[in-house]
């Protein structure tokens, strides 16, 4: 990401715009998780997403996966009041295998808070 993207996707409106919007809209669609359930986030950015997932989904644990190094260190001190609940990883959505050590059936549920975008080939991100 360039500086303008990493500014404006650690911005309080940023923040505010997951929480009161794309959550309750995500909500409405699938509902919480079950108890136990675990969690994948790509691009979890600063760690914000993966915040969002335990306490509004209600995810058990989530597994988290950045590109950019500098993330996953902004994430790990957001996200240290969770534990083991939570496990960071820098690497790529389209290589979690390697990143996460992980299947793709491992998860309950992934979430993507605006970075599909930032995936070559997507579609095929999951399966490689």
């Amino acid at each position: 990401m360039n500086r303008a993207e990493t500014a404006l996707v650690t911005s309080p409106p940023r923040r505010w715009l997951q929480s009161g919007y794309e959550v309750p809209v995500l909500v409405r669609f699938g509902g919480r998780l079950l108890p136990g359930s675990r969690a994948l986030e790509i691009g979890c950015g600063c760690g914000y997403g993966t915040q969002l997932i335990i306490e509004r989904f209600g995810a058990a644990t989530v597994d988290a996966v950045d590109l950019d190094p500098a993330m996953i260190g902004r994430a790990g001190r957001r996200l240290a009041r969770y534990g083991e609940r939570v496990r960071l990883a820098h690497g790529s959505a389209t290589d979690l295998r390697t990143a996460l050590d992980a299947d793709d059936n491992s998860y309950d549920a992934v979430f993507d808070f605006g970075i599909v975008h930032h995936i070559p080939h997507w579609r095929s991100a999951s399966s490689r």
